[in-house]
């Protein structure tokens, strides 16, 4: 089997507190949270975003990136 070509990209997005939030909704783990709890959840995240001094912050990122060649069957 030939081997698997790797390749990764590491980048940062500034994201503002609303923007955080968003993306913290888009995670399965708080998905799949009941609705009740996803609430509480967003709560607790907005009140501590709320309180940090900055209006924006860099999120840091990486994106892997991997290639494969399909084997004849």
């Amino acid at each position: 089997m030939p081997p698997v070509e790797e390749y990764s990209v590491e980048f940062s997005v500034p994201m503002t507190k609303d923007q955080l939030v968003g993306l913290l909704g888009t995670y399965s783990g708080i998905i799949t949270l009941e609705p009740r709890q996803r609430a509480e959840f967003s709560e607790r995240v907005r009140s501590f975003l709320d309180r940090q001094p900055w209006d924006e912050v860099d999120v840091p990122m990486i994106c892997r990136c991997l290639r494969s060649t399909r084997q004849a069957s």
